[in-house]
């Protein structure tokens, strides 16, 4: 069985990208969600796997939520500054994603 296998890189993607997927995502438009998409750019570099899991974590954190009575998503640009960090590495990310979600003992375990 002779399979090919290549690789296709991925550039970083650049803010007005960034800021089309998370409107895209959030069904608003661009304009209601550049100060977001500054702040996830910022922390990501534009690694579009480190963006998708930056909103996740910041949805698991409250940050990011979905409001009922107005029926459309809301978020708090300063708490996302102050209680997020500049993420490197995708690694770092779901190593801080497994350290919140597995007991002491669980990470012993794994270690």
């Amino acid at each position: 069985n002779n399979q090919i296998i290549s690789s296709i890189p991925l550039q970083n993607l650049d803010l007005k990208t960034v800021n089309d997927y998370i409107a895209d995502l959030l069904n608003v438009t661009a304009d209601k969600t550049i100060g977001l998409a500054e702040i996830v750019h910022k922390k990501t570099h534009g690694n579009m796997f480190a963006v998708i899991h930056f909103l996740k974590n910041i949805e698991d954190e409250g940050i990011l939520w979905y409001c009922i009575g107005i029926l459309r998503w809301k978020w708090n640009e300063d708490e996302i500054r102050s209680k997020t960090s500049v993420t490197d590495n995708v690694a770092d990310i779901l190593k801080s994603k497994i350290n919140k979600k597995l007991s002491a003992e669980e990470r012993r375990v794994l270690q």
